[in-house]
């Protein structure tokens, strides 16, 4: 039969591992104050309890910790467990409508869908100190762009990009990859922790621009696809703690970049793209149809496609459509400039032309020495990697781009009502009953995608077409 004064210590013990575990239940361990709890505990087990045998209580008091500590764990793991769900809940009730945009707006849609789950996560501790940013191939397979910047500490560039093509080519940038780049091309999550003095300890990747201060930790995870294919972009988070990313919190993010993988498969970049050809006119000359097809070709390829194939061709009123492979993707700004430059300068020596008399056939254009408005947005690898890229390679895609949209709008010249859809561009000649001519040449922008997908029949309608790149008010003819 046991004594009543082992009855009483035992109940003792108990109970105050009872009153410990409920407070480390309800605060947690860390972060709060619960080391004040120790005097009181002294005290206690000195009024009530005769302490015959010391190894026992601090065996007891050992299990009590253990037992608290995987209470404390438990609660932040039903915590993210939580928050996980709740970014479930709302990517159920957003995929579907994602899914179901036109191409015009899923980039807008799944940019806005992104930063509301990125700003979730960075609601759970402990990325609360947290910013977050997201890299993807906007403009070029050879490029990582900067997609999503959300919050401090991040990097200082916003416009960052990071190189993941092949790194024996004439365009490599000076430094490396860096870590996105890295990561991305090794499929690997990779994690970096800086010394005070702002180096790097774990990681040999080189880091020139690293703003000291700025952040102790990174981490860069790889978006992944569904299927097997190529990685769709990097998931990086960047903390003022130094230890801010251990295992848990390696296997939470990689988690979330399986979620976002999901909203970024249907912005993968295109492998083909299909240009239309549409001429209207009753008699068609066939030389000036071999010179249209020949300054097609050149600006195709100027453009970064290849490999053409017609899919369909009818004469008469001649309509055709010719599928190209995606060879390299120009970035949308540079393909505005050149554009731009393009109708300028085809503009300006067709004015010229008039005054003087001499034949357009006989010009040739050198835009070596062309200044192109507005300049280049520089490429800056940031403090990631180390180097930047030489703007020399863009200026000589964009004169390249532009000259080709010279010869374009000169072999439009020998037709009378003719729309030519190029995937990134639209051209659109109208002759009026009068005689009166007017050539458009713009850049395919999210509003004129929106207008093409809702409204197809206005692409056989020069007149009405015209009308609306111009931005006038008309009537759009309605479906035949």
């Amino acid at each position: 039969m046991r004594s009543p004064n082992l009855r009483r210590q035992l109940l003792a013990v108990f109970g105050t591992m009872l009153i410990f575990i409920t407070v480390s239940a309800t605060h947690g361990i860390i972060g709060n104050q619960t080391y004040a709890l120790f005097p009181a505990l002294v005290t206690f087990l000195r009024k009530y309890i005769e302490v015959k045998d010391l190894s026992y209580i601090v065996f007891l008091f050992l299990i009590l910790l253990l037992l608290s500590w995987y209470l404390a764990q438990y609660r932040i793991a039903l915590r993210n467990a939580s928050s996980l769900n709740k970014i479930d809940d709302y990517l159920i009730k957003s995929i579907a409508i994602l899914y179901k945009s036109s191409d015009a707006e899923k980039e807008e849609r799944a940019e806005r869908i992104t930063r509301r789950v990125l700003k979730k996560v960075l609601d759970v501790n402990p990325f609360k100190v947290c910013g977050a940013a997201i890299y993807r191939s906007i403009c070029s397979y050879e490029y990582l762009n900067t997609w999503i910047y959300i919050s401090d500490p991040n990097e200082t560039n916003p416009g960052l990009s990071f190189y993941v093509g092949d790194m024996s080519g004439p365009e490599t940038p000076s430094g490396g990859r860096g870590v996105a780049g890295t990561a991305f091309i090794s499929n690997k999550t990779i994690i970096v922790r800086f010394d005070k003095n702002g180096n790097a300890e774990n990681c040999d990747v080189y880091f020139p621009f690293q703003d000291k201060g700025t952040y102790r930790s990174l981490i860069c995870i790889p978006i992944q696809p569904a299927e097997d294919g190529p990685n769709l972009g990097i998931l990086c988070l960047y903390s003022k703690k130094y230890n801010c990313f251990n295992a848990a919190a390696e296997t939470f993010l990689t988690t979330i970049s399986q979620r976002l993988s999901v909203i970024l498969e249907p912005l993968t970049l295109p492998t083909e793209e299909t240009f239309s050809i549409k001429i209207f006119d009753q008699e068609i000359n066939p030389n000036a149809l071999e010179e249209l097809k020949a300054a097609i070709l050149q600006y195709a390829e100027a453009a970064g496609y290849e490999d053409p194939k017609i899919l369909s061709e009818e004469h008469g009123s001649f309509f055709s459509e010719i599928r190209y492979k995606v060879a390299k993707i120009l970035a949308p700004d540079l393909i505005e400039k050149a554009t731009r430059e393009g109708e300028n300068l085809y503009l300006h020596d067709k004015e010229k032309l008039e005054k003087t008399g001499i034949d357009s056939t006989s010009l040739k254009y050198d835009l070596r020495g062309a200044q192109f408005a507005g300049g280049f947005g520089e490429t800056v690898l940031g403090g990631q990697t180390g180097g930047a890229v030489n703007n020399e390679t863009s200026d000589i895609s964009t004169r390249r781009l532009a000259s080709a949209t010279v010869d374009l709008l000169k072999a439009v010249e020998n037709f009378d009502n003719i729309v030519l859809t190029l995937e990134k561009i639209m051209l659109v000649k109208y002759t009026a009953p009068d005689g009166k001519t007017k050539t458009i040449v713009r850049t395919v922008s999210t509003k004129i995608q929106n207008k093409l997908e809702s409204t197809p029949y206005i692409l056989d309608d020069p007149r009405a077409l015209l009308a609306f790149l111009q931005e006038e008010t008309v009537v759009i003819p309605k479906e035949k």
